[in-house]
């Protein structure tokens, strides 16, 4: 079963052209260059390089391009939704250096030493874009890994990006505060100051989505939570979320999801034991 969609991944490993790697991004992004790839800015600035058998964690909304100099180059790419590792799965004390690592806000990438890419290219391998408890724990073991690396080259955040990173953080706290509430588009500019017009233009160009499509997502994760976390019924989650029926929340739940809210919590128990 495949835990991914045509909008929003969990954890999803490829192999493509360097230059196909998309920017800006709203996932975490760890490259593993076959060649030595130069990282510009937005204005053909060169800001590092990522060298031989090294690799690269660019963060959310960094805009870049990768090149190599002579020609298009593979790179392996796993693309890493921070949202939901960054909060959600990771949110147990133990994963603390994971959480500290995702929300660096101040980061537009990190260059990954030889030693460790290794070990990382060596977990890589193990991963497949399946819903199974390995590839999760390989997911996170990489994010550990490099959490607790310390050969790291840090490259801080472009000040081109600020207003993005700003702008996707304050959505992010505005859908968070509503997420048991149904609030629209026009709900959203107006408490932005903002024509519905322009506010859906910007929206989509960082989040690559729609606000309604992000804010479902929203709540299907924040149900996800909520079945893992609380005795409540699948009829009083879907309730709570403001689904006009449990009929309704099932169907949204199984587009996102690919399963069914009671297939995902008796999952979720299993993993638990």
């Amino acid at each position: 079963m495949y835990y991914h969609q045509a909008e929003f991944t969990l954890f999803e490993k490829s192999s493509i052209f360097n230059d196909q790697v998309k920017s800006p991004n709203t996932y975490h992004q760890l490259i593993f260059p076959k060649k030595k790839l130069i990282i510009y800015n937005q204005q053909g600035e060169q800001l590092e390089q990522i060298p031989p058998q090294c690799a690269a964690l660019i963060y959310p909304l960094f805009q870049f391009q990768l090149s190599d100099w002579q020609s298009r180059s593979m790179v392996d790419l796993l693309s890493i939704n921070s949202f939901i590792f960054g909060g959600r799965l990771s949110s147990n004390e133990f994963f603390h250096h994971i959480n500290d690592l995702l929300k660096r806000n101040n980061l537009s990438l990190i260059i990954i030493d030889k030693l460790t890419t290794s070990k990382l290219s060596n977990i890589y391998q193990r991963i497949t874009n399946e819903f199974r408890l390995e590839c999760l724990l390989a997911t996170l073991e990489i994010l550990h890994l490099i959490s607790q690396s310390s050969q790291l080259i840090e490259i801080k955040g472009i000040a081109n990006n600020n207003k993005e990173r700003f702008f996707f953080n304050q959505v992010n706290e505005y859908i968070d505060k509503n997420i048991f509430n149904n609030i629209g588009v026009k709900d959203a500019a107006t408490n932005f100051y903002a024509s519905e017009s322009s506010f859906s233009h910007r929206f989509r160009e960082i989040f690559k989505t729609s606000f309604h499509q992000y804010f479902l997502f929203k709540k299907i994760e924040k149900s996800c939570e909520l079945i893992r976390s609380s005795e409540e019924t699948i009829q009083e989650i879907g309730y709570l979320l403001g689904f006009s029926s449990t009929s309704h929340f099932i169907a949204k739940f199984k587009q996102i999801k690919k399963m069914t809210p009671g297939k995902y919590r008796k999952l979720s128990l299993s993993m638990r034991n």
